[in-house]
């Protein structure tokens, strides 16, 4: 399964704080503004702020698209786990032992 983040931007930020909304934007003008919510276009200064949140929450998570490109593909996991339950080996087996090091190369922020 792929992670998949928004790259926080202008039009990320339209697009939560006024979902929906079709828009044409000339710099920091809107030119055309359709809202089937019927709310006019967010200040410069909303988008701006959403923007930090999404900078934020993306960066939070960095971890995690870092542990995706560690981890081993779906398939080999199988199997790795495949041959842990018939060796009897689940507390140590090469599965669990490939999981902790990826999560300990890559740990979640607090």
């Amino acid at each position: 399964m792929e992670l998949r983040y928004n790259i926080p931007g202008v039009r990320t930020a339209i697009e939560t704080l006024r979902p929906g909304a079709r828009y044409e934007c000339n710099g920091t003008v809107f030119t055309a503004w359709d809202d089937p919510q019927r709310l006019g276009p967010p200040s410069w200064d909303e988008i701006e702020h959403q923007i930090k949140k999404d900078i934020e929450v993306y960066n939070h998570y960095l971890y995690a698209r870092n542990r995706q490109k560690d981890y081993k593909d779906l398939a080999d996991q199988l199997d790795m786990l495949y041959h842990d339950i018939k060796n009897n080996n689940l507390e140590n087996g090469s599965w669990i032992q490939h999981v902790e090091e990826v999560k300990s190369k890559h740990p979640k922020p607090e």
